[in-house]
């Protein structure tokens, strides 16, 4: 698992392509799974926990790219919503944890 200096400075040396920024975002989903794997999480709200987590990297990431362009390309709180759409899709019933 990379910190979020590390993804941040990936998406910056490849002048914020889409293929990075997808890349990273690929990256934190498979984050959160790794995360609940090793802490063996079974109840949602520790897994909404391991979320929060992963969404505030995120957050930080977006700090350090729009710092470093000197705008808003990446926004705060847009991982946490492509989750929800994305679990929303998969396990509705996961939405309220998150």
């Amino acid at each position: 698992m990379k910190k979020a200096k590390e993804y941040a400075r990936i998406i910056i040396e490849d002048n914020y392509s889409e293929k990075s920024t997808k890349n990273t975002i690929l990256e934190l989903c498979n984050e959160i799974g790794e995360l609940i794997k090793q802490r063996k999480i079974k109840r949602p709200q520790a897994a909404a926990a391991v979320v929060s987590e992963i969404c505030d990297k995120w957050n930080s990431i977006c700090r350090k790219v729009n710092k470093s362009f000197g705008n808003e390309l990446l926004r705060e709180g847009g991982f946490k919503e492509f989750l929800k759409k994305r679990i929303g899709e998969e396990a509705p019933e996961l939405l309220g944890f998150i």
